[in-house]
């Protein structure tokens, strides 16, 4: 049994009194453990999958089911299922009136984790995102890449099985989110977490994932998917044979369908 999957699911919005069709009959399966990328141009419904997937946003049509239990438009989620996952959105959210430290333990209070050891568990991943120094300070005095690398821990900080994870670095820069793919893939292997990690950026890809979705746009569906094999998930990658064929073959993919028309 796969930890995620999706069947047959769609998705209309409505916009200026006009049905969209947003999503059309996006199947995909999520192994437990297993890093996934969902790429594609913008406007494809990459955010819309995960969102479904978080019960965020109700599907028009097709079900979802995560560790076999199954929801669609007319179920809702179960809460021990949406304990069981933790969301980074594309921006940090983080409230300015909470220190970072509350900020991060805020899972722990919806979900009523009280005890000494949660707030050890809270202390060790704040160490280990290197934001001791900055936990009992406020959300202004962090600069973007420590401010999403606190909205990372906070999605962890309930031991989530699964990590959905919504562009997160899109909006650094270069260097700081090479250095952030890297903490992550870290952090994977060390607890072996189901990851759903959705961006534009092709090498991105490439880097973290296990396997990538390929999505083309109107409508946004899945037009491929590709296993990624590489004997080193780290920067030197990047230079690597295989790594430089991944890309390729994936930019054609989304070249295929009209990248142009998506920039």
């Amino acid at each position: 049994m796969s930890k995620i999957e999706m069947r047959g699911v769609s998705k209309k919005f409505m916009a200026r009194r006009e049905e969209l069709l947003a999503l059309c009959d996006i199947n995909l399966r999520v192994e437990e453990g297993e890093f996934v990328c969902i790429v594609g141009p913008s406007g494809c419904g990459k955010s819309t999958i995960i969102r479904i997937i978080d019960d965020i946003i109700k599907p028009t049509a097709g079900v979802v089911k995560v560790d076999g239990v199954t929801y669609d438009n007319s179920l809702p989620i179960p809460r021990e299922l949406v304990r069981k996952m933790g969301f980074v959105f594309q921006t940090s959210n983080l409230y300015p009136w909470l220190t970072v430290r509350e900020n991060i333990c805020l899972p722990l209070k919806i979900f009523g984790l009280r005890g000494r050891e949660w707030a050890e568990y809270a202390d060790f991943l704040i160490d280990r995102a290197g934001m001791a120094g900055s936990a009992d300070q406020y959300p202004r005095s962090l600069s973007r890449g420590m401010s999403q690398r606190a909205g990372v821990v906070r999605a962890m900080v309930h031991r989530p099985e699964i990590l959905l994870m919504d562009e997160p670095f899109g909006s650094l820069d270069e260097r700081t989110r090479e250095r952030m793919n890297v903490e992550l893939l870290d952090i994977w292997r060390e607890s072996g977490i189901t990851v759903i990690f959705i961006t534009h950026n092709i090498s991105e890809a490439v880097l973290l994932s296990q396997r990538a979705y390929i999505m083309a746009i109107d409508p946004g569906r899945v037009i491929g998917d590709v296993e990624i094999r590489l004997k080193r998930r780290d920067l030197s990658a990047l230079s690597d044979y295989h790594f430089v064929e991944y890309c390729d073959y994936i930019n054609r993919s989304i070249g295929s369908i009209g990248l142009e028309k998506a920039i």
